[in-house]
């Protein structure tokens, strides 16, 4: 953002399900104050901590907004 001055755009793929419970929180400690973070993964309890968000489904081709 100092650079450019626009907020990065952090892409996480499946990174919560290689971490513990510990790690997950460093995680989320350090994107909180991102504008934007898309987070890919195949279990919603590993969001358990995220402060607020938005979750969407693939399913049969399509794209569902999801419960949070």
């Amino acid at each position: 953002k100092n650079k450019i001055n626009e907020y990065p755009i952090v892409v996480l793929d499946d990174v919560f399900s290689e971490l513990d419970e510990g790690r997950r929180k460093e995680v989320y400690e350090i994107i909180k104050d991102f504008e934007q973070v898309f987070i890919t993964g195949c279990d919603k309890q590993e969001l358990k901590g995220i402060y607020s968000y938005n979750n969407y489904e693939i399913k049969d081709k399509s794209i569902i907004k999801g419960e949070m």
